[in-house]
């Protein structure tokens, strides 16, 4: 499962870096992110569907998607902004 996590971050790093032309540490953050991610997503999806419907499923991965897009968001613009904003 690791084996292939790794040569999934590859690939989209790969695909990343080739039609964007971006850096490689934003599209291997991007990558990590992406599929870490969809990992999970297997993760739990195979865990609860014996405890809790699809449909509270779905709401769930929505609701923490969500979150998780903006607390990355977040983290991304203080990075990037860092020097503008005084604490």
């Amino acid at each position: 499962m690791l084996v292939l996590a790794l040569i999934l971050v590859a690939t989209q790093v790969a695909l990343v870096c080739g039609y964007t032309g971006n850096d490689y540490l934003p599209a291997l953050v991007d990558g990590v992110a992406t599929i870490g991610w969809l990992a999970a997503i297997a993760y739990l999806a195979w865990f609860v569907v014996g405890l809790v419907s699809l449909f509270q499923t779905d709401i769930i991965m929505i609701i923490v998607g969500s979150l998780l897009w903006l607390l990355l968001l977040l983290l991304l613009l203080l990075l990037l902004f860092r020097s503008v904003i005084s604490w």
